[in-house]
């Protein structure tokens, strides 16, 4: 299979996340994705931008946030770059805590332990001043 590619650059403000929603949509419809897979890179995209444009700019600067959508050799690679603070979403997260009552868990963490489940792999760099992470999904990842 040739490579499919497309890519998506929007402001890192929440109101841009329908043009990642459309992009991704668009890509999954035009490759025949499945429907696992696609609701996996969605809610994966989601998490990775919110976080990013949540997080990332303390001071609130304008920035730009590419994303780059790749198919090849059954493999689906979201590519996300920024100029955000530093930060490896790479490193596995801990798990949901199951020893005390959901009352009690820590607010936070369980969208990049999410993530980490849904992808193949998650890697993330730093070049000069952008972070790139990288996140595999299996094309025909299914929910079994």
């Amino acid at each position: 299979m040739a490579t499919a590619f497309t890519q998506v650059i929007v402001g890192n403000t929440l109101e841009e996340l329908p043009q990642i929603y459309q992009a991704l949509e668009g890509f999954c419809s035009s490759f025949a994705v499945p429907d696992y897979t696609r609701r996996s890179i969605l809610l994966i995209s989601e998490e990775l931008f919110s976080n990013t444009v949540m997080y990332g700019y303390p001071d609130e600067e304008s920035d730009e946030i590419a994303l780059d959508i790749s198919l090849a050799e059954g493999e689906i690679s979201l590519v996300f770059r920024n100029h955000a603070i530093e930060f490896d979403s790479a490193a596995s997260p801990d798990g949901p805590d199951q020893e005390n009552a959901i009352e009690d868990h820590r607010i936070g963490g369980l969208g990049l332990f999410l993530v980490h489940q849904l992808a193949k792999k998650v890697e993330s760099r730093r070049q000069g001043l952008a972070n790139i992470t990288t996140v595999t999904v299996d094309l025909n990842a299914d929910d079994e």
